[in-house]
């Protein structure tokens, strides 16, 4: 017995499968378009970047003609910058850094209770402290910690609360 004929059955695309060839198209050219731009624009930037280090290179060897070899322009234009103020008498950045960390270490060193800072001011290479003393016995001690310090002076006059506040003013000595 031999079986019938086989019908065979052809599947008729429909519309959800028809769909997508077009749409798959459309998203990979969208994808390359967006890859192609981004790497258009990456070449870009990085030709802007080229250019504005070789200008900062050539303001660079403007400003300071006897630097031998330049490898960071801005790190060695901050540098020489500090270097031409100090020679000139001006305070740098560095300095009142310095002016703080070692105010700071002169009123954490005072004996018995911590001292209250009241104001801090540093501007053209003087620092100006404002505290207000635990105690009256804390004044002997200041005045030793700050006669080590050229340039710094002690002053309670003027001062509210008195006689426990007092102004340490410290210039730096070039």
């Amino acid at each position: 017995a031999r079986p019938g004929p086989v019908l065979r059955v052809r599947r008729v695309p429909t519309s959800r499968a028809m769909g997508k060839g077009p749409a798959l198209i459309a998203a990979s050219l969208i994808a390359v378009t967006h890859v192609a731009f981004t790497l258009i624009d990456g070449w870009r930037l990085d030709r802007e970047r080229f250019a504005i280090e070789q200008q900062m290179t050539q303001v660079f060897k403007a400003a300071f003609p006897a630097a031998k070899a330049i490898v960071d322009a801005p790190l060695q234009m901050r540098r020489n910058l500090e270097q031409m103020k100090r020679a000139r008498g001006m305070a740098a950045e560095a300095d009142a850094e310095m002016l703080i960390a070692r105010l700071t270490k002169v009123v954490q060193s005072l004996p018995g209770a911590p001292a209250t800072v009241n104001a801090l001011t540093v501007a053209d290479g003087v620092a100006t402290l404002d505290i207000t003393l635990a105690n009256a016995e804390q004044q002997p001690p200041l005045q030793r910690l700050l006669n080590n310090l050229p340039g710094a002076s002690l002053s309670a006059s003027g001062l509210k609360p008195a006689p426990l506040a007092v102004r340490i003013v410290w210039r730096v000595v070039a």
